[in-house]
C-alpha cells in the first residue's frame, strides 16, 4: 500500500506511513485512526484498528462437524446503525447481508464424514479373502486404494493392514483440519433474487404480483425505472476445510444461502390446502382449487385470486 515518494540519497529513511488515498479507507474511519492528526497513518496507529473499532456484524461460522440443528453461519451481534440488513431467514444454509446496493452471502461447508470409518469400511469390502490385510492383487482397479497403496504401506511389505490405513488417514486429516479455504465469488447483478421472495428458485403468481413493489424498493433515484446500477450486485464467500487429498473421500459441500434449484416450500395450512397446492409454491390458485368457485371467493379475503395458508385456515 505504501507508495513512497523518491527520497534523496543521503536523507534519513522515512518512517513508513499510509495516506488515506493509499489505504482506501473512508474519511470518517481514517480520522478515527489518525491519532496525531498528521494526515498519515503509521504502524502504531494501524495497530489500534482492532481496538478502536466495533464490528458491524459478529458471526459464528462452523466448519466441519456440527451439532444437531446448528447453523453453519450464525449472526451473534449486529450493529443496527451500520445499515446492514439480513436478507431472508438465517438458517443452516448460510446468511445473506444487504449493504446498500450490494448483497453478500456467506456460506460454510459442513462435514459429517468420518474419514477413518469410511476407509475401514472400504478396506473390508476390498479384503476378498478376509485375511485381515490387502495385497496389490486385491486393489487392482480399486479407486480408493490402487494409487495410494504404496504410500499407505508404511513398511513396504506389500501388505496393507488396518493400522497402516488409520495412521495414513489420521496424518492427512489432521493436517487439513488446521487449514481453511475461503472462496470469493462475484455473481454480478441479479434481478431474479429480488423477485424470488421465498427463495425457492422459481417465480410464482404471487411473486409476479408483488414484482412492482419489490423493484420499487431498489429504485434509488425514484424515477420510476430500475437501471442496471440500481440492481444489487451479489457477492458470495464460501468457507470450508482444506481438502485432505484422500482418494475416494467425499468432499464437504458448501451449503449456499440460495440456489437456482427448485425447492418446495415447507408445507403449512390445513391438509386439504396442502394437497391442492400441486406445485408446492405455498398458494392455491383457482385452477388448483377443487371446490366450488363460491367457496374460493369466500376464502380469498384479499381478492388476489390466490389462497394462502392463513386464508385457508379460516
Amino acid at each position: 500500500y505504501d507508495r513512497l515518494e523518491p527520497v534523496p540519497e543521503f536523507a534519513p529513511t522515512p518512517v513508513p506511513t499510509l495516506t488515506s488515498r493509499e489505504i482506501g479507507f473512508d474519511q470518517s474511519l481514517y480520522k478515527k485512526l489518525d491519532v496525531n492528526g498528521d494526515g498519515r497513518l503509521d504502524g502504531a496507529e494501524l495497530k489500534g484498528l482492532s481496538q478502536r473499532l466495533e464490528p458491524d456484524v459478529d458471526l459464528a461460522i462452523r466448519i466441519g462437524t456440527r451439532g444437531n440443528g446448528q447453523p453453519g453461519v450464525e449472526v451473534l451481534n449486529r450493529n443496527d446503525a451500520a445499515g446492514i440488513a439480513v436478507a431472508g431467514s438465517p438458517g443452516t444454509n448460510g446468511v445473506s447481508f444487504v449493504m446498500g446496493q450490494n448483497e453478500l452471502q456467506i456460506a460454510a461447508a459442513g462435514d459429517d464424514t468420518n474419514a477413518e470409518q469410511f476407509y475401514l469400511e472400504r478396506f473390508k469390502q476390498a479384503d476378498a479373502d478376509n485375511n485381515g490385510y490387502l495385497e496389490p492383487a486385491e486393489v487392482n482397479a480399486n479407486p480408493v486404494f490402487e494409487n495410494a497403496f504404496a504410500e499407505i504401506d508404511a513398511d513396504n511389505d506389500q501388505r496393507l493392514f488396518p493400522q497402516e490405513l488409520t495412521a495414513y488417514v489420521a496424518e492427512r486429516t489432521s493436517a487439513a483440519a488446521s487449514r481453511i479455504v475461503l472462496t470469493a465469488l462475484v455473481e454480478g447483478h441479479n434481478l431474479f433474487d429480488i423477485l424470488d421472495v421465498n427463495g425457492d428458485g422459481r417465480l410464482g403468481r404471487r411473486e409476479f404480483a408483488l414484482a412492482a413493489a419489490r423493484l420499487d424498493a431498489w429504485d434509488a433515484n425514484r424515477d420510476g425505472e430500475l437501471e442496471q446500477d440500481e440492481i444489487p450486485e451479489h457477492f458470495r464467500l464460501e468457507l470450508s476445510r482444506a481438502n485432505p487429498g484422500l482418494p475416494g473421500l467425499p468432499r464437504a459441500a458448501v451449503n449456499r444461502p440460495r440456489t437456482r434449484e427448485t425447492q418446495p416450500i415447507a408445507p403449512s395450512g390445513p391438509t386439504w390446502f396442502q394437497k391442492m397446492d400441486r406445485n408446492q409454491d405455498g398458494d392455491v390458485s383457482q385452477r388448483e382449487f377443487l371446490g366450488p368457485a363460491s367457496a374460493f371467493e369466500r376464502l380469498d379475503t384479499n381478492h388476489d385470486e390466490l389462497l394462502d395458508a392463513t386464508e385457508a385456515a379460516k
